[in-house]
């Protein structure tokens, strides 16, 4: 069906004088732009004690100056995603400290385990470590292949504002590092969200 121009805009108008009435109906009108009542997105989070903030917060600069002290002016493609590896588990937790998301006992938990991780990884980094076997993707003992997927978290580096982000990983089960079969790669970039940090 073909509509003219005329018809075509009586349609929009029709549509708007409907929606529009709704749209009042729906919206929370004129409390939406007081910022007193407005819903904070994200909500506020549970309150961290002054130890366990001051702790994960020195943890994140003591792995930064550490990043500091590797770095070099010649770093290769690879030694730089390295670094973004490592550099990702402590800003997770920076902005998860920063922004007050935290809003179960167990995220917490979580922080102090990226920060253990982050700490794990520059060691790797400074022993001069493999990219696979900085993120843990290694074979377990006595294995020719992945028994089962392995999960690995990465970072990369935002080329919108130069920040580290987090990605994940799920190698499948049957996976090798020196495999050249096409296989099953999942990979996850969940962001954040109203109650969804890095750390969570």
């Amino acid at each position: 069906m073909c509509l003219s121009s005329a018809s075509r805009g009586l349609l929009t108008l029709a549509a708007t004088l409907f929606i529009w009435p709704l749209s009042l109906l729906c919206a929370d009108g004129p409390n939406d732009n007081q910022p007193g009542t407005v819903r904070p997105v994200p909500p506020p989070g549970i309150e961290l004690s002054h130890e366990v903030r001051q702790e994960l917060l020195a943890g994140v600069e003591r792995q930064r100056n550490r990043l500091l002290e590797l770095a070099h002016p010649n770093l290769t493609p690879s030694e730089i995603r390295k670094r973004e590896h490592c550099e990702v588990l402590s800003r997770g937790v920076r902005m998860t400290v920063a922004t007050n998301m935290f809003y179960r006992d167990d995220e917490v938990a979580a922080a102090h385990e990226l920060m253990k991780l982050g700490t794990e990884r520059l060691e790797k980094l400074e022993a001069g470590a493999s990219e696979l076997e900085l993120l843990g993707a290694i074979l377990p003992a006595g294995e020719s292949v992945l028994p089962m997927p392995l999960p690995v978290v990465g970072g990369y580096r935002s080329r919108i504002d130069d920040s580290v982000q987090p990605y994940g990983l799920v190698l499948p089960s049957g996976w090798r590092p020196d495999s050249h079969e096409p296989m099953r790669l999942d990979v996850w970039l969940h962001g954040r969200g109203e109650k969804l940090s890095e750390v969570a």
